[in-house]
């Protein structure tokens, strides 16, 4: 079968899909990982199932597009109910129900946990039959059999940064934005179906806000308190990274990282600092205690009944947050908080990318040579990015791959140099993973190639465009 991985977010998303990629290779499939910023470059792939992260009313049309072609579509959830904002029930209901229900009823959901099932099958928002709780893939890693994978992923952390090494997770994506501006995203949460009015999603963002400027002074006071760890403050990734950019600039032990996944720096660190993220979630699973500044709360914007917050050691001042930087540092500090992670992910045995692997083979997706036929329709209005390949090239490529007859010369194909998405990830990204895994025990002698042509952005070997494909070999 064709496969393709929409890759939505790749500091966070492009392992895990990498290691459910490799696992589909060794099963005799070939995969696509596709960014969701090239995602009409399915056009080219002809894929019998698609994996998408996230449904939103954006990606509806393009989902319903493959589902009539006869594609089998899947959902991997990517963040269930672990960080839930506000009312997460009614939240996620009215965001799926923005969604046609044609759509919801033919999409096969992979379930982060138990919680995210129950929700979305007591409240028909999918067809229950297609929902199974698989876990996620990327939680995989944080096992100990990927010990090895995770301190040779990692090595560049320790060669770059002293240890020990103290990391902060930003999570402030409402209030300091990537895409859009702070107005926008208000708008686009109540668009999507958030349980709250526009007045009060303003008002939060504000708080969020206050939140973010309390986190880059707590960096600040731990850096200088502490001169001998390395401090590194981690935005969210869908944060505007420049806000912070001359905040850290004059305290030696105090970093920005924006690079890379946040396995790499929580693998070396002895402690995690966030406020609402689900990295509480893979450090706990690493051991590593997890702490949060609960005294920055307003009572009516609380968030302590959210899983992430059960998860944390909840310190109720500054005074205390030192302190227990310090008996951390010292190896005299036990974990004070009694929430537990077991119900929400499953990650006991590591097979989380085997059960999702599993599903997707079950629903029985079988190589559909009639998308070919259809695709010689769609030809007419697709903008091409190539680099280096003349118009003939990729005019014979085109007729080759989808055997049409060679008097057909009249396509509008269009070159168009394109910038490169802050979405993009390219073929050296997904190797770095692969030679990481094949440290692992059932993953050594890993036979599957990387495939690309574009220098800078890696494809599929019809045209030059932004797809990294796996195969055997």
């Amino acid at each position: 079968m064709n496969i393709a991985l929409i890759v939505n977010e790749p500091t966070r998303d492009l392992n895990g899909l990498v290691l459910l990629g490799v696992e589909l290779v060794r099963r005799g499939h070939y995969v696509a990982l596709v960014s969701t910023s090239w995602i009409n470059e399915l056009k080219w792939i002809c894929p019998d199932a698609i994996v998408f992260s996230y449904l939103y009313k954006k990606n509806e049309e393009i989902i319903r597009y493959w589902q009539n072609q006869g594609t089998k579509t899947f959902l991997l959830d990517s963040e269930a109910i672990a960080n839930a904002k506000f009312d997460y029930v009614s939240s996620l209901t009215n965001s799926l129900k923005l969604i046609d229900l044609d759509v919801r009823l033919n999409i096969f959901v992979c379930s982060w946990n138990e919680k995210y099932a129950n929700i979305v099958i007591s409240n028909k928002l999918f067809n229950k039959h297609n929902v199974v709780v698989t876990g996620s893939p990327r939680f995989d890693y944080y096992h100990k059999r990927f010990l090895d994978y995770r301190l040779n992923y990692s090595q560049h952390v320790i060669e770059k940064y002293k240890k020990p090494i103290l990391l902060i997770a930003g999570g402030f994506a409402l209030s300091n934005p990537k895409y859009s501006t702070p107005q926008e995203e208000v708008y686009k949460n109540i668009a999507t179906g958030l349980a709250m009015t526009l007045s009060e999603l303003f008002s939060y963002q504000e708080h969020d806000f206050s939140i973010l400027h309390s986190f880059i002074e707590l960096a600040k006071k731990i850096a200088v308190t502490f001169p001998n760890i390395t401090v590194i403050y981690r935005p969210h990734p869908f944060e505007n990274s420049s806000l912070y950019a001359d905040k850290f600039a004059n305290i030696s032990n105090l970093f920005l990282e924006t690079s890379g996944s946040i396995t790499e720096y929580l693998t070396h660190s002895c402690c995690l600092l966030h406020w609402q993220s689900t990295t509480a979630f893979e450090a706990r699973m690493l051991g590593i205690p997890v702490l949060r500044p609960q005294w920055l709360e307003k009572k009516e914007y609380s968030i302590s009944e959210r899983t992430v917050a059960k998860i944390s050691d909840n310190v109720v001042s500054e005074d205390m947050l030192l302190h227990t930087v310090q008996e951390i540092l010292n190896g005299t500090y036990h974990h004070i908080t009694e929430g537990s992670i077991s119900e929400e992910i499953l990650f006991d045995d590591s097979l989380s990318t085997t059960k999702v692997a599993d599903f997707i083979e079950s629903s029985h997706p079988s190589s559909n040579k009639n998308i070919i036929v259809t695709h010689r329709f769609d030809l007419y209005n697709i903008d091409l990015t190539s680099s280096g390949v003349s118009y003939g090239q990729v005019m014979n490529r085109i007729r080759k791959r989808l055997n049409l007859p060679t008097n057909l010369t009249r396509l509008d194909l269009r070159k168009k140099r394109t910038k490169i998405s802050p979405k993009h990830f390219s073929r050296h990204n997904v190797q770095i993973t692969i030679r990481a895994l094949e440290k692992v025990d059932g993953f050594r002698n890993l036979k599957v190639r990387v495939i690309s042509q574009n220098p800078y952005a890696y494809t599929i070997p019809l045209i030059g465009g932004k797809t990294v494909f796996l195969k055997k070999g």
